[in-house]
């Protein structure tokens, strides 16, 4: 046998090796794997989603031009647009290997998030999850019979993460969206120090015990007010660091009055814990909720930072 005709053997052997493996790896046959399967192009027609894993049991439901989270809580609207973006771009890369197929399947079935997605009378459900780096994005149908490794063409992140959000991380962050023209009160009532009263007379705010105001520093610190997010909500018993705070006095108690009734907001801040970045409030509900020390601190004024000098 000459040395051009063993090494064409030995190509031989090396392409039907790659071959198999190429189809045992799951790879082979792309063109006959739906890779839509997932999509829903028409998100406007969504009119709930329900998220169950083995720790939570999440619900969003659309009512008229709104989102509920769990019948009563309103959510972050912004989540809702990047579950609309991914749904109705996410493309089937191939079939998860054979050889770990099994391992990933129980993956989603234990640790996995089942999301039902539901369209009027039509439901979608299906298992997503990834890998333990978080590198690899994973759906799977109703049965887990068949899993497919997903992405969206241009995006490398990993996409299961909004369902795998907790209940409180769904929730709209927003604490206070007034401005200038829209406030009517606001006061900050401090266990230590002089109490701040701003209140829109006529045509201007005035603020107890500063004669002349700082025009500037009043509509920059109203300024702070739009879009003022808060970091996140707290769950009972997750912190108890946190929760001992509520059997203490609040350092401050707030109370914004605004046009719209349903910006109004009454809110107890309590003393930052030594060597944390946050500061508790709670609201009327007794929730607990924290907010970064530098934009608390910058709600913090007394009146004597709005004298004119």
């Amino acid at each position: 046998m000459s040395k051009v005709q063993k090494l064409g053997g030995v190509l031989l052997v090396l392409v039907l090796i790659s071959s198999v493996l190429f189809l045992f790896d799951g790879r082979g046959g792309s063109d006959q794997i739906d890779r839509d399967r997932f999509v829903i192009a028409d998100t406007a027609a969504i009119d709930a989603i329900h998220i169950q894993s083995t720790d939570q049991d999440i619900h969003v439901v659309r009512q008229g031009d709104t989102w509920t989270l769990n019948d009563t809580l309103a959510i972050d609207p912004s989540l809702m647009q990047i579950t609309n973006s991914i749904m109705s771009q996410v493309t089937v890369q191939r079939p998860v290997s054979q050889l770990n197929k099994a391992e990933v399947r129980q993956q989603l079935e234990k640790t996995g998030q089942k999301v039902t997605i539901s369209l009027g009378d039509e439901r979608r459900t299906f298992y997503t999850g990834g890998n333990l780096q978080k590198t690899q994005s994973y759906f799977a149908d109703e049965e887990l019979k068949e899993v497919y490794l997903v992405g969206i063409p241009g995006y490398h992140h990993y996409i299961p993460g909004i369902f795998e959000l907790t209940l409180n991380q769904w929730r709209d962050r927003l604490l206070f969206d007034s401005n200038y023209r829209s406030i009517q009160e606001w006061t900050i009532d401090y266990a230590k120090g002089v109490d701040l009263k701003m209140e829109f007379e006529d045509r201007f705010f005035s603020i107890a015990g500063v004669q002349q105001i700082d025009t500037a520093a009043l509509m920059s610190y109203f300024n702070g007010f739009e879009q003022f997010q808060l970091n996140d909500y707290l769950s009972p018993g997750k912190y108890p660091r946190y929760d001992s705070l509520l059997t203490t006095a609040p350092i401050a108690h707030l109370s914004l009055t605004d046009i719209d009734q349903r910006k109004n907001r009454v809110l107890d801040i309590y003393a930052k814990i030594p060597g944390e970045r946050f500061y508790l409030y709670s609201d009327a509900n007794k929730e607990m909720i924290v907010v970064d020390e530098k934009r608390t601190e910058a709600l913090l004024k007394s009146p004597s930072q709005f004298k004119r000098e």
